[in-house]
Order: C-alpha cells, then structure tokens, then sequence
C-alpha cells in the first residue's frame, strides 16, 4: 500500500514539473515572437469614443483604460492577469476594457470580474481613427480628461509568469510621483491586425 502510495505521489510530482516545463518553453516561444510598438500620438480620438459609448465616461474620475485585441496572445495573458485581480480598484477610479475584435470567452470572463467592456472591430479602429498600433495599451486620464500615462504593463516581455504595474503606476500618478513609461510590448500573433491598423508599415518598430 506504502508503495502504491509514494507511486501515486511520484506521478503527480512528475505531472507537475511536466506543466511547469510545458509553461516555460511556451512563454519561450512567445517571447522571441513579441515586438516593440509605438506609442499612440494622438488620444482626442480615443477619448471621443468613449465618450460616445458612454456618457458616464472621463467625468471628473481617473480611468484606466486596457486596450485588448481578442486573438492576441499577449492579450490574452493580460485579460488572465485581469480576470484575477477582479475590477478592485478605488471607488473613486474607473476601470474599463477596450476590446478589439474580441473573444466571446474572455469578453464573458472580463464582464464577470466585474470590468466595463467596450467592443470594436479593427476596421472601426481605423475608420475612427484612434491610432492604436501596439497591443495591449493601458492609458490612464485623470480626472481632468489628461492623459497621464500610455503605455505598456511591465519592463519585460509579457508571457504567463509577468509581474503586471498597472495598479502601481495608477497610484504613483495619483500621488504625482514620477513614473516611467513601459514599451507597448505585443506578438507577433498580432500580425493579422498590423494589414489593417499599420498597412504601410510604419507604426511597428522591431
């Protein structure tokens, strides 16, 4: 009984370095196929969507904003990191998600953390103009409408294992101290976008 025990035992812990190796080679690949990306120059057009989805929207609170893509592996990882942490932010600070092209699932996983979602094809992002290039984006108004952060999420590369800045950042501005401003960090797995947000390819840097 001893025996079959420790086997049981055994088998698990190998099953359990099998995942953690699995993990690790995949957020390898995933690394070597991420790219730098500019940042936006121009947020008069982001604002003004908001603002038209909805009028409760950049008032007089700070808001962070997460721009997403829903095929975008990057993405995905941050939605996870999302899904987790849960919308737990000050009462006083919104919180919303902007989604590109999204996923069915994670648009349900991130509604039910409790974060306002707004969809948008690649096509619309275009048409109204709100250059984005680089996936995902987080920016941050306060509560005077200005931007006072855009930018990326971490100083590394985002794979399972990243340490996400998101709320500390937030809570070094509101405090005014300085801060610095992450490279938009996205994939490759992206590329499908680039045709339609960058088609002459001028907005990627490698």
């Amino acid at each position: 009984m001893d025996d079959f025990v420790k086997n049981i035992n055994k088998s698990k812990i190998l099953l359990s370095i099998s995942v953690v190796i699995g993990l690790i080679i995949v957020a390898s690949l995933h690394w070597q196929h991420q790219m730098t990306f500019n940042r936006p120059k121009d947020f008069n057009a982001i604002r003004l969507f908001l603002q038209k989805s909805s009028a409760q929207l950049l008032t007089s609170k700070w808001t962070v904003v997460h721009v997403l893509a829903g095929r975008c592996a990057c993405s995905g990882f941050l939605s996870q990191y999302l899904v987790e942490r849960k919308s737990n932010i000050p009462a006083d600070v919104q919180e919303l998600v902007i989604l590109i092209d999204p996923v069915q699932k994670i648009f349900e996983k991130l509604k039910n953390a409790g974060f306002e979602l707004f969809e948008i094809s690649p096509e619309e992002v275009v048409k109204q103009k709100l250059d984005i290039s680089g996936l995902p984006l987080l920016i941050i108004y306060d509560q005077n409408n200005l931007v006072r952060y855009a930018g990326g999420y971490s100083d590394a590369k985002i794979n399972p294992f990243t340490d996400y800045h998101d709320i500390e950042i937030l809570q070094n501005l509101q405090k005014n101290i300085p801060q610095q401003e992450f490279a938009i960090r996205g994939c490759v797995v992206a590329k499908e976008y680039q045709a339609i947000l960058d088609p002459l390819g001028l907005k990627y840097s490698n």
